[in-house]
């Protein structure tokens, strides 16, 4: 569930701690996120702060919900569900930054990373953007591995360089 609160983007699990319904059919009412199901009210934080059917109980610190690191920066949110970190490789001339902008995935994050990382589908799946079925051969690269991750250097598909890079956080 993304949303901002003071300003500031917030990305929570999708489940209220009450009975499990979905934040993200609640909505944002100031800096408060509002759960659908039974009205619990969350702070930007991760806390609950009201229970309607409760209205004078103060909830139990145990009522929180499970928060990811989210941050704005280079135009976007970026949301991490372990570890997040800045992207120095961003500044770096070297990377090329490609804008895929917003869409749902219906997969699983692994499977949608191995996705991005395997290049000797560009040319079929995308046909005069990214490759060249006539011309279908990758061509050896380097993968280095240093703290910030593993990255693909110099790959290359139908004659266009790439890089690609997949940061373990930290």
């Amino acid at each position: 569930m993304r949303w901002r609160s003071e300003g500031e983007p917030r990305a929570f699990q999708d489940l209220c701690i009450h009975r499990g319904a979905r934040l993200s059919l609640g909505w944002v009412e100031g800096d408060l996120l509002t759960c659908a199901y039974h009205g619990f009210t969350y702070d930007g934080q991760d806390r609950c702060t009201r229970i309607p059917a409760h209205p004078n109980m103060k909830p139990p610190p145990k009522a929180y919900v499970k928060t990811h690191w989210a941050k704005e920066r280079y135009g976007m949110i970026w949301v991490s569900l372990k570890n997040g970190r800045d992207f120095p490789e961003w500044d770096n001339h070297e990377y090329r930054k490609v804008y895929l902008g917003s869409f749902d995935i219906h997969a699983s994050a692994p499977r949608f990373i191995e996705n991005a990382l395997d290049i000797a589908h560009f040319p079929y799946v995308h046909m005069g953007i990214l490759g060249d079925p006539k011309h279908p051969e990758v061509e050896d690269y380097d993968v280095i591995t240093n703290p910030g991750g593993e990255f693909a250097r110099q790959t290359f598909v139908s004659g266009s360089p790439t890089q690609m890079g997949l940061g373990r956080g930290g």
